[in-house]
């Protein structure tokens, strides 16, 4: 869903699309980051074999572009052995997740 790299979706053959970022933690006390799995935003029936960010880079668009504000920045889209294509946009509630790690 991050053009800008900040977060990685990754697909499997054990039917999942997973969700990665940088996680800060504790470690011997020390503090440091690590990429961890934060969410599974799809799991099918099929094996997962492609996937795609397609959402806009920036919601700065220019004030004459009339699908501005109307297109997700957090889409992709997403493949299977079954030959479908399916499009997911973020839903608000990941987007809080993601901005707290």
């Amino acid at each position: 869903w991050d053009p800008e790299g900040e977060y990685l979706l990754t697909t499997s053959s054990d039917q999942t699309t997973r969700l990665w970022s940088e996680v800060s933690c504790v470690v011997n006390g020390k503090k440091v980051c690590r990429w961890m799995e934060v969410g599974r935003p799809q799991v099918h029936g099929y094996d997962m074999t492609s996937i795609a960010c397609i959402g806009r880079k920036s919601n700065h668009a220019q004030s004459d572009d009339p699908t501005a504000e109307k297109e997700p920045q957090h889409r992709f889209v997403s493949g299977a052995d079954e030959k479908v294509l399916r499009v997911f946009d973020a839903p608000a509630s990941t987007l809080r997740l993601l901005h707290t790690l």
